[in-house]
């Protein structure tokens, strides 16, 4: 068991500095492009965070573990919101973006519920993966379309870029190869874990791959916060979501169509709850007060309370 948790916790510091690594890559590349603070969190921002989760889904169905690969998207999107939006809504109050607002969030929460509906049967095919991949460039082209005729948020200058076209591209490779062997290492913890534990692989995913794979969105957002970047921190959340679903899930289905019976109807409905609760507070409210925060870090405290218990 040891050596479990040591591969897990392995897995889990290569996936945070290959994220890290990744993340000022892809965040450079924004910048230089003259991107919104929104869509840098939105897309790039979000993209690069939830490469973890990509690796770990598309590695266990490439390997069989299909509630591996399921539990991560569904436990990655209920600990975005719940633990990463709440944590940084507790520390600060988040305005969010009018585009964001009005557009991101309820194709967030879209996905969500289509997630819930193609994954409620407890098979994941090569149609379901395209649907939900395509919902994801719908949103994508979108966003992008908005920011093509709007400027940067007040208040939030674009920092400029530094360093070299070779010095990005290198930190986008090292982030890759760092994030390929830690997702190995989380999966083949996370499996033998669950054997020892006589705990279900679908329970472990939805927990501790779930959080291990979501610390580049802890890191990316906590960080963005104290720096006062909130449309950023904000649009990283909604990104990660959307990425989790329509990249990460899409992909592993169409790469290798798997099982996923061990993922609950608690578990997805909790999934599409968080997102819900969020998505009518940032509607009515325009922002996330510290209340809120708490409402879905202890929201979370009761999620994992059902699940472990």
């Amino acid at each position: 068991m040891l050596w479990d948790i040591l591969a897990i916790a392995a897995g889990c510091l290569l996936l945070f500095f290959g994220g890290d690594r990744l993340l000022e890559g892809a965040i450079s590349l924004g910048r230089a492009r003259g991107w919104s603070a929104a869509i840098i969190g939105l897309v790039v921002v979000s993209l690069g965070t939830s490469a973890p989760e990509l690796f770990v889904s598309a590695g266990s169905a490439l390997q069989g573990y299909g509630d591996i690969a399921a539990g991560n998207v569904v436990g990655s999107n209920t600990v975005n919101i719940a633990l990463v939006l709440g944590l940084a809504a507790a520390i600060a109050v988040l305005p969010v973006d009018q585009m964001l607002r009005n557009i991101q969030f309820p194709v967030m929460l879209l996905m969500a519920a289509v997630a819930w509906f193609v994954l409620a049967d407890g098979f994941f095919d090569r149609a379901d993966g395209l649907l939900v991949f395509c919902l994801m460039l719908a949103g994508a082209a979108i966003a992008f379309r908005r920011n093509n005729t709007s400027s940067d948020v007040p208040g939030h200058p674009q920092e400029p870029v530094e360093g070299s076209g070779f010095r990005h591209a290198a930190n986008l490779l090292i982030g890759v190869l760092m994030l390929v062997a830690g997702a190995e290492f989380l999966i083949l913890g996370a499996v033998a874990l669950s054997r020892d534990l006589g705990v279900a692989e679908a329970v472990i995913a939805l927990t501790v791959t779930a959080v291990g794979t979501s610390l580049p969105e802890i890191a990316a957002t906590v960080i963005a916060v104290a720096r006062r970047q909130t449309d950023l921190a904000v649009g990283n959340v909604v990104g990660s979501n959307m990425m989790n679903i329509g990249l990460v899930l899409g992909v592993s289905g169409m790469l290798a169509p798997f099982e996923s019976g061990g993922i609950t109807g608690f578990s997805l409905a909790s999934m599409f709850g968080f997102c819900l609760f969020a998505t009518l507070v940032a509607i009515a409210f325009g922002r996330f007060v510290r209340w809120t925060g708490v409402m879905m870090l202890a929201g979370y405290a009761v999620y994992l309370w059902y699940l472990l218990v």
